[in-house]
């Protein structure tokens, strides 16, 4: 029976080795899975582990960023604090030479306040002297106003000499007290120099200190630096080790990544061949379902085994239930593996670009490790610069520490040479009080001086009115004129002959001669004195060298001052061909608006204007009126003359113009 059963069902022991086969297939994929899970589930472990360690090494990225920015901050600190040390001691260097300058004007203003001394004490000695000077004219004054009659142009030069004494005497005294008032200035500025010079050494001690504060804050920030170096070198080795680790755990990410994927072909190969044994499976069915149908048609035609045959087909009906629940559920753990899979390849989609990202992000911590380490380079080189010049800054302030020793002792020479500044200015006060005592006496001398002087203005002022009574006779006497022609001019004579008939005072205007100023001088004219008319050049007279033209000229119209001369025209004598009368000469005054203005006029025969000369300097403005370019204005005219029609008004002059003006219209009269 069971031999007939089994020859019967053929398809039954390769049913069961194909359900064998699907079962060693389920297990041996439900094996897989497990393992690809595991796999995956290390993988994840990794990446996450992965993950961890790029945090870590992110946030000691952080962490070292920050230190390098302390350091470059504790840098700049160091470099502005070098810079402010670099400034300090420009600005001690500074102070050192205006200290030294101060010093240099100092000397310079003591030198001068003594000069001003010296000055004073001069002026003293000049004011004494003056003072007797002036006593000496005062007696010279008195002997010549015995002598005014004899000797009136003498006095007169006398007189203005000791104007200019007592001029002298007064400029002096205002001098004195002028240098008086620069003294005391000077003292009261030296003074305030040396408070001054006191103040800025004491500035320069507080800034010698600040400076060495701050030379010790730029060590202690060197320090701080060096340590800062220190701990960033730490952390670059640390970096660099922890920079090491995650390039062996990408190596191994990597690797375990190339696993999945060989995992992951060798999943795609039994998925492939479970999706035949499937394919087989099915035809195996079909084939079964074949079978039944030709074992029921076996059933109909054998109608006499048909109690066995239902046994068997029972059997078989059970066998194809159980099959077919076998089946089911291998369809069911096929489709449970079919998902499997597909979750399977969507993790290992998500692993693909979780990794593909993380390839990225280990791309961006390569560029990134390449930047710290490029930056930790510029570090170190900005680290090895800012050694050199923590090198540079320490030579410095090693400079700067006997820069500061040498001003030090520079400060203690200036205090002693205040010490004995302020000795001099003490001695100089001494000196100044001295000084106003010798000041006082002469302001005493002064006052007698001035005393003295009122008492000669009194006596010049009767002297000047007697003056202007002998003025006034002489100015009577010199109406004698006469001119005659020169070399290129008239030359005016005005002399005053005695009783005898000899020239006892002689005047002579040939300023308008190239050689005219000698025969006008007082040396020359001398010889005339005492002599009687008529004259001979070259007998009773000599020509002046280069002048003896002009010399001549004034021999012609001296001879028209003799009486005899108009007889000796009517007896025919024989007289010097130019001695003839050409002009006659006048002089003439008339009040102007300080004083008296006196002109000499010259008229020729047809009373026109030939020559005009004007004393004005008793008026303010009378320099204006003696100018040639107003007297020339004269020339040519008739007298009367009219103001601004005939001739024009000096600006500023209006009043002294038109007292020459009423002078010259006198002779009209």
């Amino acid at each position: 029976m069971t031999q007939k059963s089994a020859g019967k069902n053929p398809l039954l022991i390769p049913l069961i080795v194909v359900l064998v086969i699907a079962v060693v297939a389920i297990a041996l994929l439900f094996s897989q899975n497990n393992n690809l899970s595991a796999q995956l589930t290390k993988l994840n472990d990794e990446v996450l582990s992965l993950t961890a360690t790029v945090d870590t090494v992110t946030a000691e990225k952080s962490a070292l960023e920050a230190s390098l920015t302390e350091a470059k901050a504790s840098l700049e600190a160091a470099a502005n604090a070098k810079t402010e040390a670099d400034a300090t001691i420009a600005s001690l260097n500074m102070e050192k030479a205006n200290l030294e300058t101060s010093i240099a004007d100092l000397t310079t203003k003591l030198d001068s306040v003594n000069d001003q001394l010296t000055a004073v004490q001069k002026d003293l000695s000049e004011a004494n002297t003056s003072q007797s000077e002036a006593d000496a004219a005062i007696a010279t004054l008195n002997e010549e106003k015995a002598a005014l009659e004899a000797s009136i142009a003498e006095l007169t030069s006398k007189l203005e000499t000791v104007n200019n004494d007592l001029v002298t005497a007064q400029n002096d005294l205002s001098a004195a007290t002028s240098n008086q008032s620069e003294a005391d200035q000077t003292i009261a500025t030296l003074t305030a120099e040396k408070a001054a010079l006191e103040a800025s050494v004491a500035e320069l001690t507080a800034k010698l200190d600040t400076a060495n504060a701050d030379l010790a804050a730029a060590n202690a920030a060197k320090a701080e630096a060096d340590a800062a170096v220190a701990t960033l070198s730490e952390e670059k080795a640390t970096l660099e080790a922890s920079v090491a680790d995650l390039n062996t755990k990408l190596d191994t990410a990597n690797a375990d990544l190339t696993a999945v994927n060989t995992i992951k072909a060798e999943t795609d190969a039994a998925l492939a061949a479970l999706n035949e044994e499937k394919a087989a499976l099915e035809v195996s069915v079909a084939a079964l379902s074949a079978a039944k149908a030709e074992a029921d048609a076996t059933i109909t035609a054998l109608e006499t085994n048909v109690a066995d045959l239902n046994a068997k087909l029972d059997t078989a009906n059970a066998d194809l239930d159980a099959m077919t629940a076998a089946k089911a559920d291998a369809d069911a753990t096929i489709a449970t593996l079919q998902t499997n899979v597909a979750d399977l390849n969507a993790k290992l989609d998500t692993a693909n670009a979780d990794l593909d990202a993380m390839t990225a992000a280990k791309a961006d911590a390569d560029a990134t490790i390449a930047t710290l380490q490029t930056n930790v380079a510029d570090l170190n080189s900005k680290l090895d610069a800012t050694t050199a010049d923590l090198t540079a800054m320490t030579a410095a302030k090693a400079d700067a520490d006997a820069t500061i020793t040498t001003l030090e002792n520079n400060v203690a020479d200036l205090n002693t040479k205040l010490d004995a500044t302020t000795a001099d200015l003490t001695a100089m006060t001494a000196a100044k009080a001295d000084a106003d005592t010798t000041i006082a006496t002469l302001e005493n001398n002064v006052a007698d001086l001035t005393a003295q002087g009122e008492a000669l203005t009194a006596e010049l002022n009767t002297t000047k009115t007697t003056l202007g009574s002998a003025h006034s006779t002489m100015e009577e006497l010199l109406s004698q004129n006469a001119a005659a022609a020169g070399y290129s001019s008239d030359v005016i004579v005005s002399a005053i002959l005695n009783a005898d008939g000899e020239i006892a005072y002689l005047r002579v205007d040939a300023s308008g001669e190239t050689e005219g100023q000698k025969v006008m001088d007082p040396a020359y004219l001398t010889q005339f004195l005492g002599k009687s008319l008529p004259l001979t050049l070259g007998e009773d007279v000599d020509a002046v060298s280069g002048a003896t033209v002009t010399s001549q000229a004034v021999i012609d119209a001296l001879n028209l001052l003799d009486p005899a001369y108009d007889n000796m025209l009517d007896d025919g004598a024989v007289v010097h061909e130019r001695a003839k009368v050409t002009a006659k000469a006048y002089i003439v005054t008339a009040p102007g608006h300080d004083g008296t203005v006196t002109v000499t006029v010259t008229l020729d025969n047809d009373e026109v204007i030939k020559g005009i000369n004007i004393n004005a300097s008793q008026e303010t403005e009378g320099d204006k009126v003696m100018d040639g370019d107003f007297r020339n204005q004269f020339i040519g005219k008739s007298v009367p003359v009219v103001l601004g029609e005939d001739v024009d008004a000096v600006s500023g002059a209006t009043a002294t113009s038109q007292a020459v003006v009423d002078a010259v219209n006198k002779l009209g009269d």
